[in-house]
């Protein structure tokens, strides 16, 4: 193995085990049980794809390494095994599960796969060219999807509920709810109101905060007339966790998700405005306390299909523009890598298309444009993956 491609699995490596094995501030809630089900849990699809994408990195930098298929193979399943019970025994916040091991298994086989496969596709003119309009295809449907599916439902009726969720990682919420006003209207707990807008819904909750708690406590839960809950609020130590309904959640895959960090007072019984606002492709949170107010605006663009996989609610947000570019440039690099392998022609007109759909693809959905960040990504991927396709070539 040369100090080239060592460095590569090491780099892998690094990636892998600050990715699984620092302790969180989550709550487990498999009581420090192994979990034995697959894509189990409310995210369990969004976790098995993203435990996928993790170790594609280390099979590739094995494989590269010159190391057998078997070899490979055996590392990254004794890898991820052993990962797993660090998370079972030492790691607080992490739950390790079957679920975990097959799809980091499934990661580092395709990883190993992806050198040989790409040769394959760019062995010809002819082969780029057919992997250039297929992925080209399959990037379209899947900026359209990831986009469709964070969308906000806007229910026509609403109430609204306390509840305790007999769930482990749940208290309850030990603060007063005074009063909940839907689109401006006081309402009472299990009453209907009939809602007329049908492009925002605004929720807003004056409350007297709770013991802060380590544990998750339900303030408060909307409920539409079909389907799931619509918003809820959670509190957890000082962080208001926020939800609104979206395709992903039947999916398994994480939505719309913020959370306003230390937003609520550090003691119970401070008076605290929730407000939520939600749209079909946005939403607002507004917490207000005597100490100040939080506020967390959101617009959902084409190049925010990363949020309905990756994890760490509580810190991404800090690091929203980056992931927005790292997630475009992701996407967009395996186009121009094939491209170049069929013609310069093909590079110029794989960017065009891309450029022309990522302008359209909002005023077909009624969605917000691609941030600047993601557009930097997209334009910085796709020059990636020409220099990789003439770097390997």
């Amino acid at each position: 193995m040369t100090v080239k491609r060592g460095s590569l699995v090491a780099i892998a490596a690094g990636i892998i085990a600050l990715a699984t094995l620092t302790p969180t501030s989550e709550v487990a809630q498999n009581g420090g049980r192994f979990v034995w089900c697959i894509a189990c849990g409310d995210f369990g699809l969004a976790d098995f794809a993203a435990n996928v994408a993790l170790f594609v990195p280390l099979g590739w930098a094995l494989g590269r390494a010159g190391l057998k298929p078997g070899t490979v193979i055996a590392i990254v399943v004794c890898a991820t095994i052993g990962i797993e019970l660090a998370q079972l025994w030492f790691l607080p916040g992490r739950v390790a599960s079957l679920s975990d091991i097959l799809a980091n298994t499934t990661g580092g086989v395709v990883g190993l796969a992806l050198p040989r496969l790409l040769s394959r596709l760019r062995g010809s003119t002819t082969n780029a060219g057919r992997a250039t309009a297929v992925y080209g295809g399959l990037l379209a449907v899947s900026l359209w999807a990831g986009t469709v599916v964070q969308r906000i439902s806007i229910p026509d009726a609403l109430q609204w509920a306390r509840q305790s969720p007999r769930l482990p990682g749940y208290t309850d919420f030990t603060g007063v709810l005074r009063e909940v006003r839907i689109n401006g209207t006081t309402v009472a707990t299990g009453e209907w109101l009939a809602l007329s807008a049908k492009d925002s819904t605004a929720v807003t909750l004056d409350l007297v905060a709770g013991v802060p708690d380590q544990r998750r406590a339900e303030i408060i839960a909307t409920q539409p007339r079909t389907g799931p809950a619509w918003a809820w609020v959670d509190q957890q130590a000082r962080d208001a966790r926020v939800h609104f309904a979206s395709a992903s959640d039947w999916l398994r895959l994480r939505g719309q998700d913020p959370v306003m960090a230390d937003a609520l007072p550090a003691t119970a019984g401070e008076s605290v405005m929730v407000r939520l606002v939600g749209r079909h492709f946005g939403y607002d949170v507004v917490v207000e306390t005597k100490g100040g107010t939080a506020v967390r605006h959101a617009s959902i663009t084409p190049g925010d299909g990363w949020r309905l996989f990756m994890p760490f609610a509580r810190t991404r947000e800090r690091l929203a523009p980056l992931l927005d570019a790292l997630w475009m440039a992701a996407l967009l690099a395996p186009l121009s890598y094939l491209a170049t392998g069929h013609s310069a022609v093909a590079v110029g007109v794989a960017g065009a298309a891309a450029a022309v759909y990522l302008l359209l693809l909002p005023l077909a959905l009624g969605c917000a444009w691609l941030s600047l960040a993601s557009w930097c990504g997209a334009a910085g991927g796709f020059l990636i993956g020409k220099v990789m396709a003439r770097w390997t070539s």
